[in-house]
């Protein structure tokens, strides 16, 4: 998930001190750019405006990216950090809203980042963390749902149905306004129309996620063996694309990406891997 902030230095310190997540310390992005901050599995990363597109000169021919806008995403912690997560997020002065607690044991906790990026802690049962007390940031596991603006919804829901395979997901009698849900990965992915979003999270207070927008990135991970099938499936649905290209020039065997834009010109990139066995 990329993100576009305003003060690079102040968002560095959010997402180190704050969240506890760890910065990319492998020297492939220049810091002066943009960096990456790791989570158990994935990563969320920052950058200054404009210079997402500076270290993706591969994108020939696409429109500039204007990767930019506020941004929804959850993740996923255990519920018994739930309490020191939110004792921390006040300790730093982070603004929040929660915690809110559900039927099937989940905490949520709604917050912003420094450029009003609405993130949103989701506490999840465990039985290996039953008991356990903990303090300071919680220990992130993933990203759980990430939240899209599109213009036309039943362009997207086709899209993302026919074009990508992906099933949508059904939470009881409920039906949004304005919006769909689809599992993607062992997550969600949302789309909705502008606006819409704000419908379908009342607990929030009425100035806080009506103005998502803006085109985002995201990358998700397929198995390696998978990657010609993915660029056949995008030729077959004339999706427009780049790739792919390999971690290794002329060396299939490493691993590969396939850079592809959605409908409403959000990137999106398979990443394919060695998967265990």
């Amino acid at each position: 998930m990329a993100l576009t902030v305003k003060d690079f230095n102040r968002s560095r310190r959010f997402y180190t001190e704050v969240l506890g997540l760890g910065p990319d310390t492998s020297g492939t992005i220049n810091p002066e750019l943009g960096m990456k901050f790791f989570m158990e599995s994935g990563h969320v990363s920052v950058w200054m405006p404009g210079k997402w597109e500076e270290v993706n000169p591969h994108l020939v021919g696409r429109q500039p990216s204007d990767i930019g806008g506020k941004k929804h995403f959850n993740m996923f912690i255990d519920v018994s950090d739930a309490k020191a997560a939110l004792e921390n997020l006040k300790k730093h002065n982070v603004k929040l809203w929660g915690p809110r607690h559900f039927d099937n044991g989940e905490v949520h906790i709604d917050f912003e980042d420094p450029d009003g990026h609405l993130l949103e802690y989701v506490g999840r049962p465990s039985k290996e963390a039953r008991g356990r007390k903990s303090s300071g940031p919680p220990k992130i596991q993933k990203i759980g749902e990430i939240a899209l603006v599109v213009s036309d919804l039943e362009r997207s829901r086709k899209f993302y149905s026919d074009g990508l395979g992906l099933e949508e997901a059904h939470f009881g009698n409920t039906k949004p306004d304005g919006g769909v849900t689809f599992h993607f990965g062992d997550g969600y992915l949302g789309l909705w129309l502008p606006g819409k979003w704000k419908g379908a999270n009342p607990h929030l207070p009425a100035n806080v996620g009506a103005d998502l927008s803006g085109k985002s990135h995201l990358n998700v991970t397929i198995d390696l063996s998978e990657g010609q099938a993915a660029v056949e499936r995008l030729e077959q649905n004339h999706v427009k694309f780049w790739g792919p290209r390999y971690h290794r020039k002329n060396e299939p065997t490493g691993d590969v990406h396939i850079d592809f834009e959605d409908p409403d010109g959000h990137l999106l990139e398979f990443h394919g891997i060695n998967q265990p066995a």
